[in-house]
């Protein structure tokens, strides 16, 4: 595939919707203060097995943001030939750009189909990858929860990571309690990604969400029932939301943004409200800028208003 390749016209096979976002963080416990602080609920802080540690943010429409950062460097496998390290990768993101995001992940019913719907669509793809780990609930238990990672990659934006996630213990992963947000948060509504050429990776975002490229301005958009993946040029994302892209990471692709639906704008439990946060042109959404949040911008809607 080269960046001049023509917009794929349909895609096979069936729609994956965003499952959730990786945002790498320096300090997780101070990072998840932060999110409280905003009126998002927070998850007990959690260990893989392979050096990274996570917090969580789960909403109600299944969707979760990870907050992710190194606790173990030693545990950590570095990447081989046709294999990949989810670990390795998010600790060269913050070293290398600092806090924010760094993976999109779409939802997965069966990984062994998706690796080769990836394959048969000329994206790259890497040897199989499944954990196990424990997740304390509401309720102070721990249960198991076990997830089947299939990882790919945009040759035309290396530092987004991509991969499809299989959970196989939703049930054990899920909990209303940590669903509930005094903000009224009810889901990822979509992720923005900074690309000087959104064209040169339409191909790739095609075959990972199984959606049509949509155009809007200054880029392109993959909707799915679960939220989607758009794709958008600097100047475009100022003219926007009032957020400029630094010269330096304005030629590299990155994740710049999470959209986050809401029932209603309204204020969170520490008294900060959502519309006094904002930037520039925001029309329908308010928006915390990157600053305030980690290194990610978070773009704020209403349920039903289409921002993009």
């Amino acid at each position: 595939m080269t960046a001049d390749a023509a917009l794929p016209a349909r895609t096979d096979g069936p729609t994956r919707g965003i499952d959730h976002i990786v945002q790498v963080v320096s300090d997780l416990e101070e990072a998840a203060a932060r999110y409280r602080a905003l009126g998002f609920t927070t998850t007990p802080p959690a260990r893989h097995p392979f050096g990274t540690g996570n917090i969580l943010v789960q909403f109600a429409n299944r969707s979760f943001l990870e907050l992710l950062t190194v606790v173990d460097p030693a545990a950590i496998e570095e990447p081989g030939p046709g294999r990949f390290s989810f670990a390795a990768f998010n600790r060269d993101a913050l070293a290398a750009h600092g806090e924010g995001g760094a993976m999109v992940v779409v939802r997965s019913r069966d990984a062994s189909a998706d690796r080769a719907a990836f394959a048969s669509a000329g994206l790259p793809v890497f040897e199989p990858f499944g954990f196990e780990r424990t997740a304390t609930g509401p309720d102070g238990i721990a249960r198991k929860v076990a997830f089947s990672l299939t990882f790919t990659a945009d040759p035309a934006a290396p530092d987004v990571g991509i991969f499809a996630c299989q959970s196989h213990y939703p049930e054990n992963f899920w909990k209303p309690d940590f669903q509930r947000h005094d903000n009224g948060a009810h889901g990822i509504a979509g992720i923005v990604i900074s690309t000087p050429r959104p064209d040169a990776s339409a191909a790739v975002w095609a075959a990972v969400t199984g959606a049509v490229p949509r155009p809007v301005a200054g880029g392109l958009s993959f909707d799915t029932p679960d939220g989607d993946v758009t794709l958008l040029t600097p100047a475009s994302i100022e003219a926007r939301w009032g957020i400029s892209v630094p010269a330096e990471q304005s030629v590299r692709p990155h994740i710049i943004a999470m959209r986050i639906a809401m029932p209603e704008f309204h204020h969170t439990s520490a008294g900060i409200w959502f519309e006094k946060i904002e930037h520039g042109n925001a029309g329908a959404a308010r928006i915390v800028p990157p600053g305030r949040a980690h290194g990610l911008m978070l773009i704020i809607e209403t349920m039903g208003s289409r921002v993009l």
